[in-house]
């Protein structure tokens, strides 16, 4: 697994859905980028804690992948909010 160093988060982004609630399917080059996701790792000068889903800066941060996963790693000053898990969106 990534480890985070100095105050940076890593974080699994959440998939976006590719259809709309109407049922109206999406092509990949109308999806926003997503700017929701589950911290995987935290550094020790972060806020947040492995486990929580925040809502991070759309175009912050680096973009990485690690074993087949997507990850990214922002800045804990780029994290804006930490979200109840039940009110996570996909």
């Amino acid at each position: 697994m990534i480890e985070a160093r100095h105050d940076r988060v890593v974080i699994r982004p959440v998939k976006l859905k590719g259809v709309t609630d109407g049922g109206i399917i999406l092509p990949d080059n109308s999806k926003v980028q997503n700017s929701e996701g589950e911290v995987v790792a935290a550094g020790p000068d972060s806020s947040c804690k492995a486990g929580q889903f925040v809502v991070y800066a759309r175009y912050a941060g680096q973009e990485v992948e690690h074993e087949g996963e997507n990850f990214v790693i922002v800045p804990d000053s780029q994290v804006y909010a930490v979200k109840p898990s039940k009110t996570r969106t996909a």
